[in-house]
């Protein structure tokens, strides 16, 4: 790699972990979602300081292009966010689901009480 790129890569390492720290710092971003991008950040940053240790673990497992390598990398994240976030919205739908029918339970609790009480009042 260059040394343009070289800088280039880890600037824009810094501003994605800033950015990814900044949201988590302002609650826009919970914790427990936030380090796969924590990860893939730092990983960022030092993908050009270790690029040469990278190309060698792409040789060992087969794959002779650096860009393949890294291409192949940034299909596992995405596959790896993509769990996340259907595990978020499971979670989120269950936690709904039981919210839901909890508020049904109450209302109809209620409507039997007022029924009750319409009733003694008569």
């Amino acid at each position: 790699m260059t040394p343009r790129q070289v800088f280039l890569i880890i600037v824009l390492g810094l501003l994605f972990l800033g950015m990814v720290l900044i949201l988590i710092q302002r609650h826009m971003f919970r914790e427990k979602y936030a380090i796969l991008w924590l990860g893939s950040s730092i990983l960022f940053i030092l993908t050009p300081l270790f690029y040469d240790y990278f190309i060698e673990i792409g040789i060992f497992f087969g794959i002779m292009n650096p860009a393949s390598f890294f291409f192949f990398f940034a299909i596992v994240e995405i596959f790896l966010l993509c769990i996340q976030f259907t595990v978020a919205l499971t979670v989120s739908f269950n936690q709904r689901k039981i919210t839901i029918q909890n508020l049904a339970l109450l209302e109809q609790r209620v409507r039997d009480l007022e029924s009750r009480v319409g009733l003694q009042g008569k």
